[in-house]
């Protein structure tokens, strides 16, 4: 069972949401995001805490996990591999050229740039409304990345935004899930006028696209299920292996 904790620093004043109404371009904006992550997904529950920021202004924004003083560090099952590299997910967003790059931490700990689309998630705006502390927020839904995701956005804070890759709509994502809650994001404190920069893309950098993204990992539990193949049969090179590989990632990976 997640805990659904919500609560706003007393740094959010009153006047500060006012401004934001009157504002014609919202001004640089720490947003934090208490996020639950279960790294077995449809196997089973293990979740981990992490703290985000999103870093966001009206030319792009940077978002940023960290592990929470809360993580669940149990021990892994045998035989199991669990692969929580794109938990620490970097992404940095260019509103100005439509342009999203986002960081992967690969199976030997180094961090490789791929880019991505902006905000290409086809979302579904409903009627359906609720209260979340004092803001008053609507439902959207879509398909993103081989997963269904919920998100609340709150139109009262007009940027087009949210935790992760997801953003698009016309207010602030406030609360956002996939089915199951095996990803769950939080609104937990808003910042104004925040000192950190905000992170640019490069745009003369050759980053690999998505597909590139979805190759390595498509290639590395190739390799995984021919080492298991050796292991299991060492004395038989035309085998077959009964263990599986399987990528449980925040973006599904098709195989």
């Amino acid at each position: 069972m997640i805990k659904r904790l919500f609560f706003l620093n007393v740094c959010i004043l009153l006047n500060q949401v006012y401004n934001l109404h009157a504002q014609t371009s919202v001004q640089k904006t720490t947003i934090s995001y208490s996020c639950v992550f279960n790294v077995l997904f449809e196997r089973g529950q293990r979740y981990i805490h992490f703290d985000s920021k999103l870093i966001s202004d009206e030319t792009g924004s940077v978002f940023f996990l960290t592990p929470s003083s809360n993580s669940i560090n149990d021990e892994m099952h045998e035989n199991e591999i669990t692969i929580q590299a794109d938990t620490l997910f970097r992404v940095i967003k260019d509103f100005r050229n439509e342009n999203l790059i986002f960081g992967d931490i690969t199976f030997d700990g180094k961090e490789k740039v791929y880019k991505d689309t902006l905000h290409v998630m086809n979302w579904e705006i409903s009627e359906e409304k609720k209260l979340i502390d004092s803001f008053v927020c609507y439902r959207a839904t879509t398909h993103f990345k081989g997963r269904n995701y919920t998100a609340w956005f709150c139109p009262a804070i007009p940027i087009p935004n949210g935790p992760w890759k997801l953003g698009g709509l016309p207010g602030l994502i406030i609360e956002a899930y996939e089915d199951n809650k095996d990803l769950y994001f939080l609104l937990s404190e808003i910042r104004m006028n925040y000192q950190l920069p905000v992170q640019r893309i490069q745009q003369n950098q050759n980053y690999p696209n998505y597909n590139s993204f979805i190759k390595y990992w498509k290639d590395f539990f190739e390799k995984l299920a021919g080492s298991l193949s050796a292991q299991e049969n060492p004395d038989c090179v035309s085998c077959h292996s009964n263990s599986k590989a399987k990528a449980y990632t925040w973006e599904k990976i098709p195989f």
